[in-house]
């Protein structure tokens, strides 16, 4: 019988409040902007912004010299170096959800191997998890740079050498962390905070903190 080898997890809105830090983080830029000269309303600075990050997606690493052209100013570098500075300032309050890292300890005392399968930029993400504390846990990230799918998932296993039934992905996007992992055979839990799972054939939890006794419940069976 097959037992559970490695749990994956999604880092944004899976591990912390990644929305919420965005947010916190954009409102300080656009104000430290603001605190050395650009003089328009916070809102419409806000506003414009986010409309950037939409258009170029959140990975570009030029939105604060977009942002002051589509305001019909000039890259100004006195503006520039102060929001970046901000945003990276307001990097030093992010946290994991309650509970994150007990579950991850337990886990290791279970004897799973724990992964990040996320999308985005490998050095970014490795990043997130130094600044929560939470690296040391990982034995390793793997990263799509576009959509998750199911062969996304299927690379993961094919480079750990994993059948798909001894790994668990959680992750909070029902529809890129769960659905395709699910295609890829592996066992899934969505953590729901906010809401509940459009579908089945999967765990739905509202917190973190329950993954290890799933898991748990799982290796019971394959035992």
């Amino acid at each position: 019988m097959m037992t559970i080898k490695a749990v994956f997890f999604d880092i944004d809105g899976t591990l912390f409040p990644s929305k919420r830090f965005a947010a916190f983080a954009r409102r300080n830029a656009v104000r430290a902007m603001l605190r050395e000269g650009l003089r328009l309303s916070e809102e419409e600075v806000y506003s414009s912004l986010m409309r950037v990050v939409e258009r170029y997606g959140s990975n570009y690493p030029f939105h604060f010299n977009k942002l002051l052209i589509s305001l019909g100013f000039r890259e100004d570098p006195r503006l520039l170096a102060a929001a970046i500075r901000a945003y990276h300032d307001s990097k030093l309050r992010m946290k994991p959800y309650p509970g994150t890292k007990e579950v991850l300890r337990r886990l290791k005392r279970m004897g799973l191997d724990i992964y990040a399968a996320s999308r985005g930029i490998p050095v970014k993400q490795w990043d997130k998890l130094m600044r929560l504390g939470l690296h040391r846990f990982f034995s390793g990230v793997f990263v799509s740079r576009k959509t998750k799918d199911a062969a996304f998932y299927r690379r993961l296993l094919k480079a750990l050498k994993l059948a798909p039934g001894e790994a668990v992905m959680v992750g909070d996007k029902e529809d890129e962390d769960i659905l395709p992992a699910l295609k890829a055979g592996l066992h899934c839990i969505l953590i729901a905070r906010e809401g509940s799972a459009k579908r089945g054939g999967f765990y739905v939890v509202r917190s973190i903190s329950k993954v290890p006794e799933i898991i748990r419940s799982l290796q019971e069976v394959g035992a």
